[in-house]
């Protein structure tokens, strides 16, 4: 039988062969993984379809065509019987059927596959009309059987996904989304141009099922990429690798000449020798990465309970110095009631760094939720430094106001915003500022809020400017001052302004030199806004 090497063969071949590799290295990297086995069966039996096409359209005499033809259909009635064990197994990597679905799921598959097989049945013979695809001449009855076997099998795989599809969530539902995407749009695409065209006896489309399953390909990469079905990096160096190995291979038997040929071999043993070491190196990364992510998991989880168990011990002790410093207990002598505010103080200092660090590891795994809605943002900072004004008093700070009377309406958390925001900024002041004069304003301008908080203190020096809103960012000179910071508030604020489309930023000429810190966050979009500048200051 010689090979049509048409462009419809050539594309059936390459699909089924990326489909090959791709099947073989997702089952390589762990055998003892049934949903990696069961994928790998599902793409055993989608190459078959292929090559079996590629057979067919090559055939030119009837037997050889017959053949062909009949293992084609056979490798089709495989693609629902495999999709269903799949989905019936995954996403489980030591799934097992049960005993009914280990004896009851192949059996029907069986029986059309020795219809498919047995002589002059199902598949009786080929018509070769010239210049167009050849002509399958079925049994109508036997067909309608295969057909109603294809859509039972297929509906029972989807009507499983989508059902749990109805459950899922987080990752595993982004998984099945796309594992539903792609097969079905290929799955539509092969019944409709491979069983029911064929039906009323059209098959100028009889391939195009073949090279449509690069939709389901596409699909289950995206889900790789995006949402780690499987391991995208070492499938991506092993299928890169088995290319060389191939290609390689190739030219081995496309020598010229026996030098040529030589060279070709020599190099295909030193490719092969430095794939495997590749391959070994990816999978030590991944399992090193897959160690450290573990890691990170626990220690988050053992921040959140000692944080917790922190909080509750600090929590109790607040309310007990809380109630001696109030008079809940009687009036304390001068001493003992100065012993009992500082203990207060201290208590709170406590509470509030352990809320920083339950804060902080909640924005990085992604578990705070933002209470978003429209609030004046002009109001939200005049209330702030009116609480604001006893503790600047304390501190011995000028503290001076600038809000404009228009209102300001932003879309946001206001709490959010408010206390780990706006709030840890003026207290910074007390912390690193005292003694010096402030300013908090607010300005309207070009469809966005712009916040300015500018003092007059230490300022801050170019090292500790880089570190300012990392994660326990604390700069040498800022430790000088304030011993007892943790180096999350300005960290925290910049992920919540940020999570708000703004932007939190600082600027100081340097040390002693004062500083200037601002927030900009974007204008509520329902309400056209007036533009509004900081009280005092001259209007045209």
């Amino acid at each position: 039988m010689n090979f049509n090497l048409d462009v419809i063969n050539i594309l059936v071949v390459l699909v089924a062969l990326v489909n090959t590799v791709y099947g073989l290295v997702v089952y390589s990297r762990n055998r003892r993984d049934t949903t990696n086995f069961s994928f790998f069966v599902l793409t055993l039996a989608v190459s078959a379809w292929g090559f079996s096409m590629f057979a067919f359209r090559s055939a030119n005499e009837m037997a050889a065509a017959v053949i062909a033809a009949r293992i084609l259909y056979l490798a089709a009635a495989a693609i629902p019987f495999s999709f269903l064990y799949f989905v019936l197994i995954f996403p489980k990597e030591q799934g097992v059927l049960t005993e009914k679905q280990k004896y009851l799921l192949p059996l029907p598959f069986v029986a059309i596959a020795a219809l498919a097989l047995w002589p002059e049945t199902f598949i009786q013979a080929v018509r070769f009309i010239p210049r167009e695809e050849s002509f399958i001449v079925f049994n109508s009855t036997q067909h309608l059987l295969y057909a109603l076997y294809i859509v039972g099998y297929f509906g029972a795989g989807y009507f499983l996904l989508f059902k749990r599809l109805n459950t899922a969530s987080g990752i595993y539902r982004q998984q099945i989304l796309y594992i539903i995407i792609g097969t079905l749009i290929s799955t539509i695409i092969g019944i409709t141009t491979n069983l029911i065209l064929p039906l009323t006896d059209i098959f100028a489309l009889n391939w195009f099922g073949q090279v449509g399953v690069i939709v389901m390909i596409v699909a289950i990469s995206y889900a790789i990429l995006k949402h780690h079905l499987f391991n995208i990096r070492v499938i991506a160096t092993e299928i890169l690798v088995a290319s060389l190995w191939v290609f390689i291979f190739i030219r081995i038997f496309l020598s010229d000449n026996p030098q040529e040929r030589f060279t070709n071999s020599i190099l295909l043993a030193l490719v092969i020798v430095i794939g495997i070491f590749l391959i070994r190196s990816v999978r030590k990364i991944e399992v090193l990465a897959e160690d450290l992510a573990e890691a990170n998991k626990r220690q988050e989880g053992l921040i959140h309970f000692i944080s917790h168990e922190v909080k509750g011990y600090l929590t109790k002790s607040e309310g007990a110095f809380s109630a001696l410093v109030e008079g809940d207990f009687g009036v304390l002598p001068d001493e003992a009631k100065g012993i009992a505010h500082t203990a207060l103080s201290e208590d709170r200092k406590g509470v509030k760094a352990v809320m920083d660090i339950l804060q902080a590891a909640n924005l990085k795994s992604g578990a705070v939720n933002y209470a978003m809605k429209e609030f004046d943002l002009a109001l939200t900072l005049r209330a702030l430094a009116e609480n604001f004004i006893k503790d600047a008093a304390e501190a011995r700070i000028q503290f001076e106001v600038g809000i404009p009377n228009a209102r300001a309406e932003v879309m946001g958390d206001e709490a959010q915003l408010r206390d780990y925001v706006f709030g840890n900024v003026l207290k910074n002041l007390v912390a690193y500022a005292p003694g010096a004069r402030a300013t908090l304003s607010l300005s309207v301008q070009n469809g966005r809020a712009l916040v300015r908080v500018a003092d007059t203190g230490p300022g801050i020096a170019p090292d500790d400017m880089r570190r300012l809103f990392l994660e326990g960012g604390k700069g040498k000179d800022s430790m000088k001052v304030n011993v007892h910071s943790t180096g999350y508030g300005l960290f925290i604020a910049k992920q919540i302004v940020e999570a708000h489309h703004g932007r939190i930023w600082a600027e100081s000429a340097g040390p002693g030199k004062g500083s200037v810190f601002f927030v900009e966050l974007p204008l509520a979009k329902r309400k056209p806004q007036q533009e509004c500048t900081p009280a005092g200051a001259a209007r045209n």
